[in-house]
């Protein structure tokens, strides 16, 4: 399963053209869902040409860590930006709307689904929007490295 899923992984960063199409679907796929305001669209279209720029830069390179860290670049950037655009709404819904986006704007441009990427995102929203995370430092010692360790073990 891991080999599949670094597969899926590598292949949103391979072809340039793709990625581009991705990009450019997953922004309009945000844009129609009405949840977010033309900043925020914005924002994910600013998010996604720098995923398109730095995959350029990276194109046909075979380290697939690199690809893994635009991976999570790019979903820490998402969750950050449903985040940002909550504005005390519910952001089940927002996490909906883009998790819907991003399937639609692989299924599209890669012929698959990255589970993994949407899991990925799924869960740092949950994390960033948790009340925990919002008082990191009230924690015992006041070390964000095990802030966050007793984050995770809490859920």
């Amino acid at each position: 399963m891991e080999k599949e899923s670094l597969h899926l992984c590598m292949s949103l960063f391979q072809n340039s053209s793709k990625v581009e199409s991705f990009a450019r679907i997953f922004v309009d796929n945000i844009r129609d869902t009405g949840e977010f305001s033309n900043q925020g669209a914005e924002d994910f279209d600013d998010v996604i040409n720098s995923l398109v720029q730095a995959q350029s830069v990276h194109e046909g390179h075979p380290y697939s860590a690199m690809a893994k860290a635009l991976q999570l670049a790019l979903s820490s950037s998402i969750a950050e930006l449903i985040i940002a655009e909550n504005e005390d709404e519910d952001v089940g819904q927002k996490t909906a709307a883009i998790t819907d986006a991003l399937k639609n704007a692989q299924m599209q441009a890669f012929g698959e689904i990255n589970e993994e990427f949407i899991g990925e995102i799924v869960f740092l929203v949950e994390l960033f929007s948790s009340a925990t995370f919002n008082n990191i430092g009230s924690f015992s010692g006041g070390n964000i490295r095990e802030s966050l360790v007793e984050i995770l073990r809490n859920g």
